[in-house]
């Protein structure tokens, strides 16, 4: 029996931890990741490609991205996201400063509505 791809995406991938704990998570299951990662910083998109050369690359911003362009409704197999989170903790020590940075963690639930991941 062929072994089956996973399809993932990593949003705000920055240098590929996630992405690295999800390639982990495939070999052990012996099966194959097909990886997207997403980040708007190139420098970030630089080292996540030197991390993970066999993953597709887009430097973008994340609110930016239409899912639909990468993955058809119900295709992912995993969606991972690691919008920035000091504007929503209270241990940063202060109200958000700009409600622009608060976006991130609403268009994990964009994609998700858009695509019908399997995982998030």
């Amino acid at each position: 029996m062929k072994a089956r791809n996973i399809k993932a995406a990593d949003l705000f991938c920055g240098a590929g931890g996630t992405s690295t704990g999800a390639q982990m998570a495939a070999d052990a299951c012996g099966v194959r990741l097909e990886l997207t990662a997403i980040n708007h910083w190139d420098v970030a998109i630089e080292t996540h490609s030197a991390n993970h050369p066999g993953a597709r690359h887009l430097c973008a911003d994340v609110n930016d991205v239409r899912p639909e362009t990468f993955f058809k409704r119900g295709e992912l197999d995993w969606l991972f996201a690691s919008p920035e989170c000091t504007h929503f903790s209270k241990a940063r020590g202060g109200l958000p400063v700009d409600d622009q940075r608060r976006c991130g963690a609403r268009r994990v639930l964009d994609w998700a509505e858009r695509i019908y991941p399997a995982r998030i």
